[in-house]
């Protein structure tokens, strides 16, 4: 997240909490816990939160679980239509315990790769080439990303 993307997402929680206290020591560990972060699933996770009716503003660590959530349930949408589509089946033809046991070590694997942990570059390309056919699907569910003119729009 760049830095202007930090200070918008602070203000964005100030615009919703006025109480809300503002300093440069707080600004320092917004900045330091937020930079690594993926700002429209940091702006979904606050934008949750408002909704969820808390009267007091969020900490910076609350912010990030939300995320956190956010992307499990995503990952889990997106590994439940790859299975809906058979995409962890054996080919037809072998036998049924084998099948259903490398259907779920290939499920455990794809859950083992699309945590937030997992060195990216060590998952297969054509798992990432997979994933993001699906991912396409049900990303316009959970992050809402603005157009080209300015206006929400869920992609």
């Amino acid at each position: 997240m760049t830095d202007e993307q930090v200070v918008a997402i602070k203000k964005y929680v100030e615009g919703a909490y006025p109480m809300m206290k503002s300093n440069d020591d707080s600004d320092l560990v917004w900045f330091d816990l937020l930079q690594d972060q993926e700002y429209y699933g940091i702006l979904q996770s606050i934008k949750n939160y408002i909704r969820g009716g808390n009267k007091f503003p969020p900490t910076v660590s609350e912010i990030i679980k939300g995320y956190s959530l956010i992307i499990m349930e995503f990952n889990d949408e997106v590994l439940r239509l790859m299975d809906e589509d058979g995409f962890f089946n054996d080919p037809p033809g072998g036998e049924i315990e084998v099948a259903l046991w490398n259907k779920q070590n290939r499920k455990r694997k794809a859950l083992v790769w699309m945590s937030r942990d997992y060195p990216k570059e060590n998952i297969p390309r054509w798992f990432k080439e997979e994933y993001q056919k699906y991912e396409q699907t049900i990303k316009q569910k959970y992050f809402a990303i603005p157009n080209k003119m300015g206006v929400r729009q869920l992609t």
